[in-house]
């Protein structure tokens, strides 16, 4: 019985893993399509390493352009301090989470080495957590 066990459970993780690989896949491919169709010029390569957002000089944006122009366009609205580049990632991986994203893959948009980082930075609510333990424990119900 617990040979059996065993199998049907590797099995199913197997399954699981070939699912996510193949949802993975399906999310890789809509991305670049979507950026191909966001590029400045038709038929402009994009590689997985090139940079997106480019400067006047045609390199990669420096983070610290990024951060002037949010800090003026800041001043200019009104808004608080707060509104930062690091506060828009936060948002967005707070925001991917609470629409029921898996840490893995948020990890992996904000290029974090270590889940635990990807953990803390998303900042958990409660009630997501009691929502997702309810729906899914076979012991909540």
């Amino acid at each position: 019985p617990q040979d059996g066990q065993r199998v049907l459970h590797n099995r199913f993780a197997l399954e699981r893993e070939q699912q996510h690989e193949r949802q993975q896949q399906r999310r890789d491919r809509y991305g670049r399509q979507v950026v191909q169709e966001f590029l400045p010029e038709p038929g402009l390569a994009f590689g997985g390493d090139d940079p997106l957002f480019r400067g006047i000089r045609g390199g990669g944006l420096n983070p610290r352009q990024i951060q002037k122009v949010l800090e003026q366009t800041r001043h200019q609205l009104g808004l608080p301090s707060t509104v930062t580049p690091h506060a828009f990632r936060h948002s967005f991986a707070t925001h991917l989470l609470n629409a029921g994203g898996d840490l893995r893959s948020i990890q992996e948009l904000l290029g974090h080495s270590n889940l635990s980082t990807t953990q803390a930075y998303t900042a958990v609510d409660t009630a997501r957590l009691l929502a997702v333990y309810q729906d899914t424990h076979p012991k909540a119900q």
